[in-house]
C-alpha cells in the first residue's frame, strides 16, 4: 500500500470538509448556531489536516485529479430553497463520513509492519473523530 497516497487524500478531504464547512455556515448564518458550530467544525478540520502535514512529508504525496474529483462530486456548493439546510448538512455528512472511511485506512496502515512509525497510529487515533452510534448504544 502507498501510505502517502492515503495521507495525502486524507489531508486534501480535511481541508475540503473545513471549505465545505466555512460555505455552509456562511450561507446559512441565519439559522440558530449554524454558522458557529460550522466555523468551530471547520477549524478542526485544519488542525486535522495539519497534524497529517509531516507525515505527508515523510511518506510522499501522490498528486492526482482523485481527491478534487471526488470533493467536487460530494459538494458542489450551497443550495437555496426551504430543504436547502437539510440538503447541505446531508452533503457535510458524507463528506464527513469519507474522511472516517480514510481516517480508518490510514490507521489500520500506520499498525502494520511496514510502517515503523509508532506516532502516525498515535495521530491517526487522536486525530480522527469518535465514532458515533447509530441507534443504542451496546449494553
Amino acid at each position: 500500500m502507498n501510505l502517502g497516497a492515503y495521507v495525502g487524500l486524507l489531508e486534501h478531504a480535511q481541508r475540503a470538509l473545513a471549505d465545505a464547512f466555512r460555505e455552509v455556515g456562511t450561507a446559512h448564518r441565519d439559522e440558530p448556531d449554524v454558522e458557529h458550530i460550522c466555523q468551530k467544525l471547520a477549524r478542526q478540520c485544519e488542525r486535522h489536516a495539519a497534524e497529517l502535514a509531516p507525515f505527508g512529508e515523510r511518506y510522499g504525496r501522490r498528486p492526482d485529479d482523485e481527491p478534487e474529483r471526488l470533493h467536487r462530486d460530494l459538494f458542489d456548493g450551497t443550495r437555496s430553497g426551504p430543504l436547502a439546510l437539510l440538503r447541505d448538512l446531508q452533503d457535510l455528512y458524507v463528506m464527513a463520513c469519507e474522511c472516517d472511511i480514510v481516517w480508518t485506512i490510514v490507521g489500520q496502515a500506520a499498525q502494520g509492519p511496514a510502517t515503523p512509525s509508532s506516532s502516525m497510529s498515535c495521530t491517526a487515533a487522536r486525530a480522527r473523530p469518535p465514532r458515533r452510534w447509530h441507534g443504542s448504544p451496546p449494553a
